[in-house]
């Protein structure tokens, strides 16, 4: 009978909080999307290559997972990337290319981002680029 009790208690508990995820989920789903943002402009100006690039790729899915958010921060900082003298060649490359998709998604078709071929995501928005420019009107 205490078990009963108890699963009861439990069950009302994580009904009463799932009810309440619910109703917060907006305000957590911009928090998080905002935390992200600022994470993001942080280490696009100070992390090393390796994490800009991995940065750049999070910035693509996240535009990918949540399109309304207003990316105008983030475009600013990978248009840096683009013009920053210090950035490695591969790092300006794939900063225009996010930033081409952060302004033009609807011209691209992003493959699901997998982490053990990042590249793959790049190339499929080069190729989509690729494709565009020279359709005709």
């Amino acid at each position: 009978m205490k078990k009963f009790a108890l699963l009861i208690i439990v069950v009302t508990i994580v009904l009463g909080l799932g009810t309440n995820l619910r109703a917060e989920n907006k305000n957590f789903e911009k928090w998080l999307l905002e935390t992200a943002e600022e994470n993001y402009l942080l280490l696009c100006e100070d992390g090393y290559p390796s994490v800009k690039e991995a940065v750049i790729l999070n910035i693509i899915g996240m535009k990918a997972q949540y399109p309304h958010f207003d990316y105008h921060k983030i475009n600013i900082a990978l248009e840096k990337l683009v013009q920053n003298h210090e950035s490695t060649t591969v790092i300006k490359h794939k900063a225009y290319l996010a930033s081409m998709y952060l302004r033009h998604p609807e011209l691209f078709e992003i493959p699901e981002i997998d982490l053990g071929n990042p590249n793959a995501c790049f190339k499929a928005i080069a190729n989509e680029f690729e494709n565009n420019l020279f359709v005709e009107n």
